[in-house]
């Protein structure tokens, strides 16, 4: 699951990286859409369960579930 959502890498970067340092949304990383697009299909894939194993987990699972959860609520 870790290397799922958390250390899947865009470009060589991890993703807890690119959430980290806000990379992402910059026009200059050419890995920008591919990024966002599965970031929004990995909130509605991920289960409640597994969010809450990562909230328990260490600091990058914890950030990368922070995104997650903050781009999946309304």
């Amino acid at each position: 699951m870790v290397e799922s959502y958390v250390t899947r890498t865009y470009g060589g970067c991890p993703r807890y990286l690119a959430l980290n340092g806000g990379r992402f949304p910059g026009p200059q990383w050419w890995h920008t859409t591919r990024f966002t697009r599965h970031l929004i299909a990995d909130t509605t894939a991920i289960a409640d369960e597994e969010l809450e194993t990562f909230l328990g987990y260490e600091w990058r699972s914890r950030l990368t579930v922070g995104w997650l959860i903050g781009v999946r609520s309304p």
